[in-house]
């Protein structure tokens, strides 16, 4: 084999790495979820059995939890987000630590869900159930949800109380849930009416991936107080501590 034949097939060797590298870059690399996730909202509902068709004069209350969603596909092949959780633990002051794991109730109009007054406008911003939600190709995708635990029904009214919360999602990516982030508030009063934003309890974020950055951001300052205000891709993040009262 001569110099001209063997500088012929490492040229030809090295075109075909190339040709293969780009076909996997465009159109076979796996689904992997990028995922931006807004601080989570904790809130108890009270319903009065007029309101729910029920003999008059009794109450009972509904806690909630409402956050926004935005995921996209940092590879080429779809995949999907097919279920959402959040492990939620409430101490007393007086008492032991309870363990709750709010699942999603449905997927809500954001800007109507805001305006609602009371548990049962609220179910009246509803726009699906939560089925999962299909990620394609850098295509962001945002939605606001709203989760509740089961039985999720308090019959009487509790002390206040720390709450910490640790959000995880399941998707085709892999086997089992991932971790996005973990939250937390002290003090709770859960019938103050207001609601409660629960901190971010975890800290230094990975960086997005600069073409996805350049993306969201830009989708970032079209939304105004509807955007996710956190981001993260792994199972670590985070940008701030504690919580803020709303």
């Amino acid at each position: 084999m001569t110099a001209a034949d063997v500088a012929s097939l490492l040229i030809g060797s090295f075109a075909l790495a190339i040709a293969v590298y780009g076909l996997w870059r465009t159109e076979l690399r796996p689904f992997r979820l990028g995922i931006l996730a807004s601080d989570p909202r904790f809130r108890v509902f009270t319903v009065r059995s007029e309101e729910a068709g029920e003999t008059p004069g009794r109450e009972w209350y509904i806690p909630s939890i409402d956050l926004s969603l935005t995921v996209w596909n940092n590879g080429t092949q779809p995949g999907v987000l097919e279920d959402v959780r959040i492990l939620v633990t409430t101490t007393p002051e007086d008492g032991g630590p309870e363990h709750d794991t709010y699942v999603p109730h449905s997927i809500v109009d954001y800007p109507s869900f805001e305006r609602a007054n009371g548990r049962f406008e609220s179910l009246a911003t509803v726009t699906s159930d939560f089925f999962g939600v299909p990620v394609v190709e850098r295509s962001p995708r945002t939605f606001h949800l709203m989760l509740e635990a089961a039985p999720g029904r308090w019959d009487e009214k509790r002390e206040p109380f720390d709450v910490t919360a640790e959000l995880q999602v399941r998707s085709t990516e892999r086997v089992g849930w991932r971790t996005v982030g973990r939250y937390g508030f002290p003090g709770v009063d859960p019938f103050d009416g207001s609601g409660f934003i629960l901190g971010r309890l975890d800290r230094t974020p990975p960086p997005l991936e600069p073409h996805m950055a350049a993306r969201i951001e830009k989708w970032l300052s079209t939304q105004g107080d509807r955007a996710p205000t956190k981001r993260t891709e792994d199972d670590a993040g985070a940008l701030d501590d504690g919580g803020a009262k709303r």
